[in-house]
């Protein structure tokens, strides 16, 4: 199995490119704390981030993972 990075910024996209052997991914996310500075306000972006790599994980293990780990059929 390859190893594979995701990258949540592009901060992380920049400083990770050192990586080579590692297949990188760029997820692009909305920084949370620059959402607002009212704390409910990030609060929920905190959230919806939260929420959207939970996403993004759950379809990375479908399309990535699952195919790795089946065997072919006898």
């Amino acid at each position: 199995m390859s190893s594979t990075m995701i990258t949540l910024d592009e901060n992380s996209r920049r400083l990770c490119r050192n990586f080579r052997r590692a297949e990188t991914i760029h997820w692009k996310l909305d920084d949370p704390v620059a959402a607002s500075k009212d704390p409910e306000r990030q609060l929920r972006a905190f959230r919806m981030v939260r929420d959207q790599i939970s996403q993004r994980l759950r379809l990375f293990v479908i399309v990535y993972v699952r195919p790795q780990t089946h065997s072919p059929a006898a």
